[in-house]
């Protein structure tokens, strides 16, 4: 049994478009690629991707020296030095939730299971919003989760700020067939220590019910890398710099303090720090933030902590034996809480999904099989996996295939 713990299946009618697409790919290029976007929904697209850009590619250095984000200057050098990735991105958001599952099972063929991480994006981008909202976003993934029998075993997205939310993950996770939570806090929370004292409440109140006489604590997910992601793009009084705001909220510190109070919770740090630290490091290069270590920390100082290396393509690259070489001196004493995840399909910025599944297992088969395999499924591995997910297809008549039903036990 192998296993992609971190991937993706919402559609571009579940993000709100404007919003998602500038703080992925920078404010400059959002307009450009929404109409982009739209040509593609309408199957009116008649010219290049690159045309979509106008001025920008006739003059790529002085518009990259304009800006004063290095990642988005990294971003938009590669969208726009290899459009044909953009546009197969692109290409993948168009196509419906049922539709992008279909294409993940295809071109992963090694992969048997996969975890959905579901994004609320409702309270980030207050003057945008998703076509499909989050309620129904929910109900769309419970029944794309009975129809697949097992393969699919989806996170439900908690916003600390949304009315309800502790009740409606509790239902997700006890009725619907969601098996773990996923977070993302450069979305406008930190996991721990906020000032509005309603969104601190509500995430202790998640912790406690993930926790609560629970042999295996019910898992969550958290977005974990100061590089790519996407950020809230509120206004903050007397902060400049709005997306280092958001993105320091996913530091690897909160979680210290979390762990000190919830020293049960299991909890994956999702992406391992980040590509932009990674790549840093492999090419021998300075980097100022330092999220890797502190991760490797709370992985060796307790027993339920996990990382993923979702989005890092290096093992694709010319980098892929220097890569191979310091992650396995990083996560030597702690291999077995390595998660495997794809972040398709966001990774399909990079590279293809088969692509990226076979460079893993050819430059790291011991890592990868161990990755995919039993760390996924001791960190799936709690009541929701293995009490509420075979209750929800029994109580809706839904086929339970054997080998995921037995999974857990």
């Amino acid at each position: 049994m192998k296993i992609d713990c971190h991937c993706h299946v919402f559609d571009n009618h579940c993000v709100p478009v404007g919003g998602f697409l500038a703080s992925r790919l920078g404010i400059a290029i959002s307009k450009p690629a929404a109409n982009l976007i739209r040509d593609l929904r309408r199957g009116s697209m008649s010219r290049s991707p690159l045309d979509y850009f106008g001025d920008i590619k006739f003059d790529l250095d002085t518009f990259l020296s304009n800006l004063s984000d290095e990642e988005d200057k990294n971003s938009l050098a590669f969208i726009l030095k290899h459009p044909d990735d953009f546009l197969a991105f692109l290409q993948v958001g168009i196509l419906s939730i049922h539709e992008i599952f279909d294409r993940m099972k295809e071109n992963a063929p090694g992969i048997d299971m996969f975890v959905p991480l579901m994004m609320d994006m409702t309270h980030a981008y207050p003057l945008s919003q998703p076509e499909t909202g989050f309620d129904e976003q929910c109900t769309i993934m419970s029944g794309a989760t009975l129809q697949q029998q097992g393969r699919m075993m989806p996170f439900y997205a908690f916003d600390p700020r949304a009315d309800n939310a502790l009740q409606k993950a509790k239902t997700a996770i006890e009725s619907l067939g969601f098996v773990g939570i996923k977070l993302y806090p450069p979305l406008g929370y930190k996991p721990i220590s906020n000032d509005v004292e309603v969104v601190e409440n509500r995430l202790h109140d998640l912790y406690e019910y993930c926790t609560a006489g629970r042999e295996d604590p019910i898992p969550i997910t958290t977005h974990c890398s100061w590089s790519a992601g996407v950020y809230s793009s509120e206004k903050v009084n007397g902060m400049e710099n709005i997306k280092s705001y958001f993105r320091s909220m996913a530091n690897p510190s909160y979680w210290a303090k979390v762990l000190e109070k919830y020293p049960k919770l299991k909890v994956n740090l999702g992406h391992f720090g980040g590509l932009g630290e990674w790549t840093l490091r492999v090419k021998g290069e300075d980097y100022e933030q330092n999220w890797i270590d502190p991760i490797i920390g709370l992985l060796r100082d307790s027993d339920n902590v996990y990382t993923d290396i979702s989005y890092n393509y290096l093992p694709s690259t010319d980098d892929a034996q220097q890569y191979k070489r310091l992650l396995l001196e990083k996560i030597d004493g702690v291999e077995h809480r390595i998660l495997f995840g794809t972040d398709w399909y966001m990774s399909r910025l990079l590279c293809g999904l088969e692509k990226f599944c076979e460079s893993y297992e050819q430059l790291l088969p011991d890592l990868y099989a161990k990755a995919a395999g039993e760390n996924a499924v001791a960190f799936l591995k709690s009541d929701a996996s293995t009490i509420f997910f075979p209750q929800f297809f029994d109580r809706n008549k839904g086929k339970l295939e054997t080998e995921y039903r037995q999974l857990f036990v």
